[in-house]
């Protein structure tokens, strides 16, 4: 996510969702969301990864969808 970041192309938006984990990410998501308006981080109880990817995937506005993590 670093990386996505410090990109100067800011026609970019990446969507956070946490699935209900009970690690750390989340925090780590949303500090992301706070510095930086190309993240979107969204949360939603734990109902599996594809409740989480669609729940991301409808707010997308753009062209491309890129799952990370999780996604089969």
């Amino acid at each position: 996510m670093e990386n996505i970041r410090n990109q100067t192309f800011t026609n970019i938006e990446v969507i956070m969702v946490n699935g209900g984990l009970t690690d750390n990410s989340g925090e780590i998501c949303k500090e992301f969301a706070e510095k930086d308006s190309r993240f979107i981080y969204l949360y939603q109880e734990n109902s599996g990864v594809s409740d989480a990817r669609n729940y991301g995937g409808s707010i997308v506005t753009g062209y491309l969808l890129y799952c990370v993590s999780g996604c089969g």
